[in-house]
């Protein structure tokens, strides 16, 4: 007869002694439509106290193979991994209409730029790319999330051309205005398409992306999506947040219902499912807001063969 060890599970408070080796626990890859990460949960559970929401750590004996959290169904309506609809909740027996994020960013489009910080993040992304990445004026570039276009305008004389996309027709109206007024309209095109539902035709050498994918609920559709876009050795380039346990970059926004940053390792495995390898990560710049500030990280990757 086999030898069967016992294993004993229990449950325990996520400590800060303990939360490095609970954030390494993940969902497999035919979970991941269903499950929110850990790192989203807890983020979730910051941004949403009023659903008094509890939260545990599955361990078998000393090793952490799990986590739970459950809320108050009368004061959150909403399950882990399972959001409410994008266009409304029910809060406290009360109906809220929620803005979709695409509109929100349709109505910031125009002033978008007027930001100086803006301007100055971008310039120290397409900075980190040109020295991480290796471009070439032949090149075809893809721009996810382009907002209103001024990373691919950066970056347009080392490439051969750029298709700008992004979900909000704001944002793809004054990325036209950009490439217009930079005199670009000949390599440049700014598409409104969501990469995660919408077609989007051609094959390219590179995909890169600032701030955008902490957006994307569903990720690993994107990074799937970028991948059937590349050639093979295609290389990407993400520029986003790193994790933000605590969602305080979003505490403001009521309608964010997307990543609170990312785990690199996390980041990484998403990728290698994906279809990439040589993922490397390289400091960026930081973000002050609210007298805090927030790392940005710009993160390469090449599609396999």
């Amino acid at each position: 007869m086999a030898d069967v060890s016992a294993v004993t599970v229990t449950l325990r408070e996520v400590t800060e002694a303990s939360l490095d080796s609970v954030l390494k626990v993940h969902t497999t890859s035919a979970q991941e439509r269903f499950v929110s990460t850990v790192a989203d949960s807890l983020s979730e559970a910051a941004a949403t106290p009023q659903g008094s929401p509890w939260y545990r750590a599955v361990y078998a004996d000393e090793r952490p193979v799990g986590f739970v959290m459950v809320s108050r169904i009368d004061r959150f309506i909403g399950q882990v991994g399972m959001p409410p609809s994008p266009r409304c909740i029910n809060w406290a027996g009360t109906r809220v209409e929620r803005m979709h994020e695409h509109e929100r960013f349709d109505d910031k489009a125009a002033t978008w730029d007027d930001d100086p910080r803006h301007e100055e993040r971008q310039a120290a992304v397409a900075q980190v790319i040109v020295q991480a990445v290796r471009l070439d004026p032949r090149m075809r570039a893809l721009d996810i999330g382009c907002g209103t276009g001024r990373l691919s305008v950066l970056l347009s004389d080392r490439v051969g051309s750029v298709v700008v996309t992004d979900p909000s027709a704001g944002m793809v109206q004054v990325a036209r205005e950009r490439i217009v007024a930079a005199g670009l309209s000949d390599r440049l095109r700014a598409v409104q398409a969501d990469l995660t539902t919408d077609p989007v035709d051609g094959a390219y050498d590179v995909a890169w992306s600032s701030m955008a994918l902490h957006h994307v609920r569903d990720l690993d559709g994107l990074l799937r999506s970028v991948a059937a876009l590349l050639v093979d050795g295609g290389q990407l380039a993400i520029a986003d947040l790193d994790r933000d346990l605590d969602g305080a970059y979003h505490a403001e926004d009521v309608d964010f219902d997307g990543h609170h940053g990312f785990d690199r390792q996390r980041l990484t495995e998403q990728l290698a499912h994906a279809g990439f390898t040589e993922v490397s990560f390289v400091d960026a710049t930081t973000i002050l807001k609210s007298d805090r500030e927030f790392g940005v990280f710009v993160c390469t990757a090449t599609k396999r063969p």
